[in-house]
């Protein structure tokens, strides 16, 4: 992951709407599998641990990570839901 910091109101703005997302049960779980399945350097636990210091402002994500936790967020416009699977689980 990058050293790119994020500027603070773009953050705080991101981080509420982050976590509107992520606050259905299991949705931090669900990515942080995603992202160990896709960013082997860290295990699901810690990408969990990560996602929830994020979560909770205890840590502030690079830019990348910002980025890559948004993609894996956003719906593809025009995707169906059975064309991803990783989609699937965040509907």
């Amino acid at each position: 992951m990058g050293f790119e910091r994020v500027s603070k109101p773009f953050l705080e703005t991101w981080l509420r709407r982050t976590r509107k997302q992520l606050s259905g049960s299991g949705r931090i779980s669900q990515l942080a599998w995603i992202l160990a399945r896709d960013e082997p350097q860290f295990s699901q636990h810690e990408w969990r641990s990560k996602l929830q210091a994020i979560y909770q402002g205890d840590e502030e994500p690079s830019l990348e990570l910002l980025t890559q936790i948004d993609s894996y967020l956003a719906k593809p416009s025009g995707q169906s839901a059975s064309e991803d699977s990783d989609v699937l689980f965040f509907q």
